[in-house]
């Protein structure tokens, strides 16, 4: 059995989602998943969003009794391995203790793993990503949605994604001090350089998490209400609906968020993706996840 704890916002459970979906398929062993969202990130709580998906694999959750067992399976497992020089069907991996990234060649064989961290690293997933694109998906029920489904779709070629993170990243102390917000200068540059190379009937659909200030600043950002849209009836409670409706745009400037991540990495559009260089603030930043392909521009 696999054991992936599930904790953090939406765009991390995806990863963790992500890669326990391709050890099992790898391992042939089910999966169930640790809910951890109480008892990590308590200074800014998270809820269980990544079941809202049309998942294949279900997330199924260990109940405190089974998690005991296998943790004592788990352990007696390796300990005996080592003692008696037989192979080791068992693993227990914690992202922070690792030195360097993952090779899924180790897991073939492996009978129980428990894996605990974000696992944000597309060489976990890559060779899966027509199921993921079917997996993180979901329909729109509602008008509204439906409603700027189809205005992206009558935008077709033209259509731009563009998502401004501010939320946690200013309110949070440690989250702003590790991540920081993208300059308003990154977003003039994207959207110049869009410009500049498909024209200018261009039509940005603008999605963020602080609407008002994207209404107050929408100048800046070279916009206008006449070649965008802010996308704003979807709270925090429906970011699965702003992130799936991103999904359906042929073009992405992304923020330093794995929310706007997703849906230009499983888009399957063919357009461009412009993102930022500096995910994390600073020196932080030298330590940036593997996620991010070669014909991505950076800016």
């Amino acid at each position: 059995m696999i054991v992936m704890s599930l904790y953090g916002g939406l765009g991390n459970q995806m990863y963790q989602y992500a890669f326990a979906k391709q050890l099992s398929k790898m391992t042939g062993q089910p999966v169930k998943f640790k809910l951890e969202f109480h008892t990590k990130g308590k200074d800014f709580p998270r809820n269980l969003d990544v079941d809202k998906f049309n998942l294949s694999l279900p997330i199924q959750e260990i109940t405190k009794q089974e998690f005991l067992f296998f943790k004592m399976k788990l352990k007696a497992a390796i300990k005996l391995a080592t003692l008696f020089s037989i192979p080791n069907k068992s693993l227990k991996l914690q992202e922070y203790k690792l030195s360097q990234p993952l090779a899924l060649d180790q897991f073939k064989g492996l009978k129980n793993v428990s894996l605990d961290g974000y696992w944000q690293n597309i060489d976990y997933f890559s060779a899966i990503r027509q199921d993921l694109q079917k997996d993180f998906d979901l329909s729109f029920s509602d008008y509204d949605n439906k409603e700027v489904k189809r205005k992206i779709a009558a935008a077709g070629h033209h259509s731009v994604a563009l998502h401004i993170r501010r939320g946690d990243y200013i309110a949070n102390a440690n989250a702003n001090k590790l991540h920081g917000i993208c300059s308003q200068d990154y977003y003039v540059k994207a959207v110049s350089w869009l410009r500049e190379h498909y024209g200018e009937s261009l039509l940005f659909f603008v999605f963020s998490d602080d609407p008002d200030w994207v209404r107050e600043n929408i100048a800046t950002l070279s916009l206008s209400e006449k070649n965008a849209e802010i996308i704003a009836h979807n709270d925090g409670q429906q970011g699965f609906y702003d992130m799936m409706l991103m999904k359906q745009c042929k073009h992405h400037v992304i923020a330093n968020s794995t929310f706007s991540w997703w849906p230009a990495w499983l888009s399957d559009k063919n357009g461009m993706v412009i993102a930022p260089n500096q995910w994390f603030s600073g020196e932080n930043n030298k330590k940036k996840p593997n996620i991010f392909p070669d014909d991505w521009l950076y800016i």
